[in-house]
């Protein structure tokens, strides 16, 4: 697959005259899963600082148990139910002016190249949207719609089509992945725009609203540019994202919008919508050249930075976050039978201690340093044996995670 031609990144919004940063507010992200909270399945922007809930899907109902090691993927928690609220606090900040009701304009929102996501966790199904970059399948959506999943399919909104996804490569930081259909061809494509963005530019959001696989367009107009956001995570990977250089808009996007279209009023995509909030009226999206980076280095196969490429490293065990009052490390729930862990003898009960050079403390987020690792690593792992009490060392070989 040839690499994708990214557009200019658009620059920084001149603040208009009278135009004000905006202040508390709560965001939430746009994933719909019988409850929404992450824009896509379960994370919070941050940077200078609105908190969102994914505005993703659920389309069961979340459980209460905490995953580890990639084993499981904790529920979103925010809101992201219409005319419901949202959770979390903050402020966001940026250039642009405040913004007020949802503006409805006429523009153009082209069904050709969108798609429904569905990605199997856990907890259930988490409902999201995503765009066709090229005609044999290649898809672009926020990665918390799809992180935690041991399964995606991905349904063609104007045809109906269902296809098997494989996620290729993510940048979890910028919240953008990138999936292959199965067997995918002659597929319609969405339209990536090369314009510069301004404040006061028109924008429709067109996703999977509420889950429900029909096409639902939301308009406004862009109301800053650069922003950063501070956004809370129910991801196993980690409890808060900051996302920065964001569009906001004032267009109301809704749970299940998340990893869908934010188009120009040429019916051109201009970003990702990801995260905002039914209560203040605002939306956010991943600039579409941000995401086309990723895009590019995926394809090129450039496992760099924060971008992964395949599936990460597994040791097959989970906990519930319950820290051991002598050791301080995590206890482990559970121990999958085929794992790495079973492999060198951990057990249910036991305490983890340590992990590639990392003290598991009540602050470590231990699913986040696991998928770290890459399949087939050699790491070194410590742990205390709940029947002796004894620390033991070993060095395990990575397994390969059937999460995202």
């Amino acid at each position: 697959m040839q690499p994708f031609t990214s557009p200019t990144a658009p620059p920084s919004a001149q603040v208009p005259p009278g135009s004000r940063r905006r202040s508390t507010a709560k965001v939430v992200a746009l994933v719909l899963a019988v409850w929404v909270a992450l824009v896509g399945g379960g994370a919070a922007v941050a940077g200078v600082a609105v908190t969102l809930p994914g505005l993703i899907a659920q389309v069961e109902q979340p459980q209460t148990s905490s995953p580890v090691d990639g084993t499981q993927r904790q529920p979103d928690t925010g809101s992201g139910q219409v005319g419901g609220n949202d959770s979390g606090t903050g402020s966001s900040s940026g250039s642009g002016s405040d913004t007020g009701t949802q503006t409805k304009l006429e523009v153009d929102a082209p069904s050709e190249g969108v798609v429904f996501i569905e990605a199997t966790t856990s907890e259930g199904a988490a409902a999201g949207t995503g765009m066709v970059l090229t005609s044999d399948g290649y898809v672009l959506t926020n990665y918390h719609v799809v992180a935690g999943s041991s399964a995606v399919q991905v349904t063609i909104a104007d045809t109906g089509t269902t296809y098997t996804a494989a996620v290729v490569g993510d940048d979890s930081t910028r919240d953008v992945a990138l999936l292959k259909l199965s067997g995918a061809s002659g597929l319609q494509t969405v339209t990536i725009d090369d314009d510069a963005v301004g404040v006061g530019d028109t924008v429709v959001a067109l996703g999977n609203a509420n889950g429900e696989k029909a096409l639902v367009p939301a308009a406004g107009s862009v109301t800053g540019l650069d922003q950063s956001l501070q956004v809370s995570s129910e991801s196993p990977w980690g409890t808060t994202e900051n996302l920065s250089g964001m569009i906001e808009t004032n267009a109301g996007a809704v749970p299940g919008d998340s990893g869908g279209p934010m188009y120009d009023d040429e019916g051109e995509v201009i970003g990702i919508t990801t995260a905002g909030s039914t209560s203040e009226g605002v939306s956010y999206a991943v600039p579409i050249a941000t995401a086309m980076k990723i895009v590019n280095q995926i394809t090129s196969g450039d496992e760099s930075g924060t971008v992964r490429i395949g599936p990460a490293g597994y040791l097959g065990i989970s906990t519930n976050n319950t820290t051991s009052s002598r050791s301080g490390g995590l206890v482990i729930s559970s121990v999958a039978t085929d794992g790495p862990a079973a492999a060198a003898g951990i057990a249910a009960g036991d305490v983890l201690v340590s992990f590639n050079g990392t003290q598991i403390t009540s602050t470590t987020n231990a699913a986040e340093i696991i998928r770290e690792t890459e399949p087939g690593q050699k790491v070194k792992v410590s742990w205390i044996d709940s029947s002796t009490g004894t620390t033991k060392t070993a060095t395990v070989t990575m397994g390969s995670s059937p999460l995202a």
